[in-house]
């Protein structure tokens, strides 16, 4: 009789510890999303605001996406739970892997790193073989970014003796000095100045050979490691919305701009044409079109080369348990 009570007991408590851990892989899952940005509302994230706008949704997914800014780390954020998924630099997510932070990159955002220069055309600096000998042209450098490290990357390539100087972060420093190769995001700043400022520029890409050849990964998605464990299906739901929403722009240009303009409040000509450059980021691998959220092993590997050749990157990553390909 003890011995049949006994059973009765361990089988209640066997069973009810099951529906706990259910109950909490449950919880962990729950379909309530926080998507951190790393910075404010711009036409970089369109894949993210059609994704919630028209796909998210269809599969239950309610999704709130939070801008960043100076002083947010996405990474952080996405580490202490506070957020389930986020867009950072591919550089950052592979330091912080490095480091042993427990994230796993689950989509590409953008296949080409957007950092650039720009010049004003009547400086004739067409590339950075032009700036040689050059003692009255400034080579700007936002320090403390990836732009330094891409920049001391071309120059050791080039074999070029040129001291950088740091300049401000604001857009107004590169109008109000006329001598200066200023650092950009090829996406944005090329489109606020030619058409918001009526200037005529010269766009320098590192990417190009003449500059070096410097071709890495963009924006990726984050999660945390154990996000992929518990709620894979939600993950993948996630980047399958991402990607059909970079889809949905490239070929319903018009309503996609009518969205973006939900969340980036700005002139509506300047937002299309950042709008068509990020797309061309996000579907364009250095002149092979990709489809988007396309991931390769062959061009991590590459991207781990430069940022290690760039002394970004000092530890070992593995590609196989840093990358989530489904």
């Amino acid at each position: 009789m003890k011995k049949h009570a006994f059973l009765i007991i361990f089988s209640i408590m066997l069973i009810t510890i099951i529906m706990g851990c259910s109950q909490s892989n449950k919880t962990s899952c729950i379909n309530e999303i926080i998507f951190q940005l790393n910075w404010t509302d711009d036409p970089t994230f369109t894949g993210e605001y059609i994704a919630k706008e028209k796909f998210w949704f269809l599969n239950k997914l309610n999704v709130k996406i939070k801008q960043g800014g100076i002083g947010i780390d996405p990474i952080s954020i996405v580490i202490s739970k506070k957020a389930d998924y986020a867009v950072v630099g591919a550089d950052k997510a592979l330091v912080a892997i490095s480091d042993g932070k427990p994230i796993k990159i689950i989509s590409v955002d953008l296949q080409r790193n957007p950092v650039g220069w720009i010049a004003r055309q009547n400086l004739k600096i067409l590339s950075f073989e032009d700036l040689r000998n050059r003692k009255d042209i400034i080579l700007g450098d936002k320090a403390g970014t990836e732009t330094s490290a891409i920049l001391e990357l071309v120059l050791k390539r080039k074999n070029m003796n040129i001291k950088p100087q740091a300049v401000s972060f604001d857009f107004s420093y590169f109008l109000a000095n006329e001598n200066v190769v200023y650092p950009v995001y090829l996406n944005e700043e090329p489109v606020k100045a030619t058409l918001v400022h009526n200037l005529k520029i010269t766009e320098i890409d590192p990417a190009s050979e003449i500059n070096g050849g410097i071709k890495m990964y963009g924006n990726v998605i984050i999660t945390h490691s154990e996000k992929i464990l518990e709620c894979p299906k939600q993950v993948d739901n996630l980047v399958q919305g991402i990607k059909d929403g970079w889809n949905f722009a490239k070929n319903n240009k018009e309503e996609a701009l009518a969205i973006v303009l939900k969340y980036v409040k700005n002139e509506p000509n300047y937002v299309r044409n950042t709008m068509d450059r990020t797309i061309d980021f996000a579907t364009n691998m250095y002149g092979k079109p990709i489809p988007p959220g396309h991931m390769e092993y062959t061009a991590w590997e590459n991207t781990l080369k430069i940022l290690k050749e760039a002394k970004i990157l000092a530890g070992d990553v593995d590609l196989k348990n840093a990358i989530y390909m489904k």
